[in-house]
């Protein structure tokens, strides 16, 4: 009975939002139709000059917040990279902020957000923050002061395989892909940037694993039933898109269910182009499906008009202060931190990056020109389909 109630609810408030968007919409297609980089890049760079603290270079979170913390500073340097200007902006401030704050086993800690989730959590906190950090010292032509120990060390007394088989694949299994993105994108950071030969033992065992164990052609995850229900199937591929970027990055997308990634995401994109279950989507919604799209569809006819149907969407999250926002009528908390919220309806540096990013992706994909930068590094900014500087 719970269950149908939660399901009515929510198709009352997807009608709800429906009506409500209906005019903004109109206006984001409009956005769209007249795209142009170098206007969408002065737009973004202005959000974020607005981001700064009185009488700093460093970052807030959103307009609602007066301090700064390593997260946002590391959103803007990636979002300079991305936009390709990381080299006409003064960024030694929020670089030394980030820099000075790794500690030995590697991770970055900042004591305005030290607390038990940061130190254990994967989807927010210091083990998720690093796979960000690594991208924003790319751009920079920066390395950390030390590998990332933490990690590495993880495996002295078992193996990759018995790790991977311990986790939590049925319930948890989103929770669980986060985690591997974290650990497999730093590995791979390590092999290539601290010339770690045991960091390349490790993530090599980690895909050999992933791709024998848990790929499946049919479900794109074994023993997970996408069929189940809509959100089962944009659960299961907001957990694809943590693993993909490991063998995107690679070379290796042979070794991913293209097919069955596909079928699914394309599964997953709602009336109005956004991509999950409900009519609002959010941000990392959104470029989960847009990035498997774009690195893995090819020149499929589909994936093209979905392409086309997001791109009408988009905008419809952006705020008249050029910023985004995570999730249409909704507040937004990161970790439960105060110094990353925002407001209801409010723009913050964390969606503005990641539905940048989302633009970046969907463009080079349409083939709409552009002169976003990639990343050389593994994860959320790099690209199989491009050339990197």
């Amino acid at each position: 009975m719970y269950h149908l109630i939660k399901s009515s609810v929510k198709s009352i408030l997807d009608q709800y939002y429906r009506i409500k968007v209906s005019h903004e919409l109109e206006q984001a297609k409009k956005t769209a139709e007249i795209f142009e980089f170098n206007v969408f890049r002065k737009q973004i760079l202005k959000y974020i000059g607005n981001q700064k603290i009185q009488g700093s270079e460093l970052y807030s979170f959103s307009n609602s917040q007066n301090g700064t913390e390593i997260y946002s500073n590391t959103y803007a340097l990636m979002t300079f990279g991305l936009l390709g200007v990381v080299d006409s902006i003064n960024v030694d401030h929020a670089f030394e902020y980030i820099y000075n704050s790794q500690s030995a086993d590697g991770l970055f800690r900042d004591q305005k957000l030290q607390c038990e989730l940061a130190e254990k959590g994967h989807h927010w906190g210091w083990h998720h923050l690093a796979p960000h950090v690594i991208i924003a010292f790319d751009y920079l032509k920066e390395k950390p002061k030390y590998d990332f120990h933490n990690i590495i060390d993880k495996f002295t007394n078992h193996s990759m395989s018995d790790w991977l088989s311990s986790l939590d694949w049925k319930k948890n299994y989103l929770m669980t892909s986060n985690q591997i993105m974290n650990i497999g994108v730093l590995l791979q950071y390590s092999r290539d940037n601290f010339n770690n030969k045991r960091s390349g033992q490790l993530i090599a065992e980690m895909k050999d694993w992933l791709f024998h164990e848990k790929f499946d052609e049919k479900s794109i995850l074994k023993n997970i039933n996408v069929n189940k229900s809509k959100y089962e199937i944009s659960k299961v591929v907001n957990a694809i898109y943590h693993i993909a970027p490991l063998f995107i990055y690679d070379h290796e997308k042979e070794g991913l269910p293209v097919n069955a990634i596909i079928k699914y995401v394309l599964m997953n994109q709602n009336s109005i182009g956004g991509f999950g279950p409900n009519i609002v989507t959010d941000a990392c919604q959104d470029i989960d499906s847009v990035y498997l799209l774009s690195q893995l569809g090819g020149n499929d006819r589909d994936v093209k008009q979905s392409m086309a149907q997001f791109l009408d969407y988009i905008f419809l999250n952006r705020n008249s202060n050029n910023g985004f926002v995570f999730k249409k009528y909704g507040s937004f908390s990161y970790g439960g931190n105060n110094l990353m919220s925002s407001h209801k309806n409010s723009s913050n540096m964390f969606a503005t990056w990641f539905r940048t990013l989302s633009i970046a992706f969907a463009c080079d994909y349409m083939k709409i020109p552009n002169d976003f930068k990639y990343s050389n590094t593994s994860g959320y900014q790099y690209s199989g389909n491009k050339n990197h500087d």
